[in-house]
């Protein structure tokens, strides 16, 4: 329902002096020559559908009542758009757009709660879009951001020398403590990043490494191999746990011939699990002592895989055999 006015203009006066009042009962009409307006605050009322205001875009509300379904409006008045943005406020918001995955800075026009207009404009500052990817960061997490694989592996690499030698101040390289200090570690990387396709083009095995102070560079390779040497001559990738539980080497027994010990990294400390694999990659034995594995369940393993794989070797006496990576050489 309109208010009475008694000149063409007195209604659109009306209106505005009503919004300027009551800026919080502007409501945007939902669909055009629609009956149905949405207050800014995300309330959906509604008109006749033969009432005048079916041709507002923007009306204020003065009365509305509950009823079944939308509230009905009782009493209204349109307003001018264009009278409403000579007096909006402006304001640039930067905002994450989820389409495209990045934030895009906006420059909006309001009156009161009601957005009237919106346009992207050039981007922000840097140090508020650094600000904004860091706050998105902490609430999605480090794998949503593209901490990939191998700056998994060396997260864990370092996690277990924090484990395992607590006293010697290597750095706590948790996922709760990498979030909680991103302003060290992230931040100076970040540059013109600004969505997640940018995120993912770091380099976050760099940006974790540059935690570490330069004695525990020199330290890291030493202490905690990425790789170990294996009888054969292949480098394999040790497993390592966050947790800092006993790390991993899956590897082909035929590899490890002649390996009296179970290798051990940290400076000697920690024995590594031996997940000794048959040629065909599957599980035949997992140890942590393969001394004891070469004199007791080796011959067991041996009696029963050789019929399986007769191309591989099953020597009588692994400790003086020479360690191979594939099938025997013919002759």
């Amino acid at each position: 329902m309109l208010f009475r006015s008694s000149g063409p203009d007195d209604c659109s006066r009306s209106g505005v002096l009503l919004a300027a009042a009551f800026p919080d009962r502007l409501a945007r009409q939902l669909e055009r020559s629609g009956n149905r307006f949405q207050v800014a605050g995300g309330t959906i009322l509604q008109v006749m559908q033969d009432d005048p205001l079916i041709h507002a875009t923007i009306i204020v509300v003065a009365n509305a009542g509950g009823g079944s379904g939308h509230s009905k409006i009782f009493l209204a008045a349109a307003v001018n758009g264009s009278e409403l943005m000579k007096r909006g406020e402006e304001r640039t918001d930067l905002e994450w757009d989820e389409e495209h995955e990045q934030f895009r800075n906006w420059r909006k026009t309001y009156f009161g709660p009601l957005l009237l207009a919106s346009k992207p404009v050039a981007a922000a500052d840097r140090d508020a879009i650094g600000a904004a990817v860091v706050k998105l960061v902490r609430e999605r997490g480090l794998d949503w951001a593209g901490m990939d694989e191998a700056a998994r592996e060396f997260q864990c690499r370092v996690q277990c020398l924090h484990t395992w030698r607590s006293e010697e101040g290597w750095p706590d390289c948790s996922d709760e403590q990498l979030l909680l200090t991103l302003d060290e570690w992230l931040v100076p990387f970040l540059g013109s990043v600004s969505g997640k396709a940018g995120l993912r083009r770091l380099d976050w095995s760099m940006m974790i490494r540059s935690r570490l102070d330069h004695r525990q560079l020199r330290q890291l390779d030493e202490l905690v191999p990425e790789r170990l040497e294996v009888p054969s001559g292949s480098l394999i990738r040790i497993g390592y746990h966050a947790d800092g539980s006993q790390p991993e080497l899956h590897v082909r027994l035929q590899e490890v011939f002649g390996w009296l010990d179970t290798p051990k990294v940290n400076g000697g400390r920690m024995p590594v699990m031996m997940h000794l694999l048959s040629p065909a990659f599957r599980p035949v034995q997992i140890t942590r002592d393969l001394r004891s594995f070469w004199s007791g369940t080796y011959h067991e393993v041996r009696k029963e895989l050789r019929s399986r794989y007769p191309k591989h070797s099953w020597p009588e006496n692994p400790l003086t055999a020479v360690a191979v990576r594939g099938a025997k050489r013919r002759k």
